[in-house]
Formats: structure tokens, C-alpha cells, sequence
């Protein structure tokens, strides 16, 4: 069997710890957008509100929408060679995402464009 860092099982979960796609060693990682990493985080939606209990009183009408505010998402990667019901394992990588708490993913004002506007 091949160790390789290349050669890993990897499973990416969704909020529940369910399977959502699964990756065969060596295979990379693509194929899913942004939206289904926002959903596999628990964002059902842009409009809902970014919960901040120190903005406002936390009161959820008077916190700005995701759109707005942005958002910032962790993305762990638990590699392991070890599970407990099985006598030898091959290595797995499992991918989970969340949605940090609190945390808004604003960039700021500055604009920055690549090609000029045209009047």
C-alpha cells in the first residue's frame, strides 16, 4: 500500500456529520462551490442575520444580513489513521466546516478595479 501524502481517503461532512461527498485517495478536492461550502456550514441564507451579542444587544432584527456583514468559515481537516472498531485503518481525512460565530468577514471600503471604467 502506498503512504504517500497524495494517497488519502478523504471525506468532506456536512453540519450533521453526515457524508456529503467523498473523495477517493488521490483524487483532489473541487467541484463545490461557495454556496454548498456556506450551506455545509449551516448558512441557509445570505439575508439571515450575523448574531452578534455585543452589537446592539445581540437583538436579531438589528444585526446586519450575512450579504452585508460577511461571514468567516473554518475549515478543519482531521486526519487520522486510527478508528477504534477497526483492527487496521487506512489513513482518512475528514473536511468539516463551520460558520464562526460572531465573526464578520468585512473587507472594507476600498475598491479596487482591474480594468478602467468606462464613462
Amino acid at each position: 500500500m502506498d503512504q504517500g501524502l497524495s494517497n488519502v481517503h478523504t471525506r468532506v461532512l456536512d453540519s450533521d456529520g453526515s457524508v456529503f461527498r467523498d473523495f477517493p485517495a488521490g483524487e483532489a478536492l473541487g467541484g463545490i462551490s461557495i454556496g454548498k461550502w456556506l450551506s455545509l456550514a449551516g448558512v441557509s441564507s445570505l439575508s439571515q442575520p450575523l448574531i452578534m451579542p455585543f452589537f446592539r444587544g445581540g437583538v436579531a432584527s438589528e444585526q446586519p444580513a450575512l450579504r452585508l456583514a460577511g461571514t468567516v468559515l473554518l475549515v478543519r481537516m482531521t486526519y487520522s489513521n486510527y478508528r477504534s472498531w477497526e483492527f487496521f485503518s487506512d489513513p482518512r481525512c475528514d473536511v468539516t466546516v463551520e460558520q464562526v460565530p460572531t465573526a464578520w468577514g468585512y473587507e472594507g471600503t476600498d475598491l479596487v478595479y482591474d480594468v478602467k471604467l468606462q464613462a
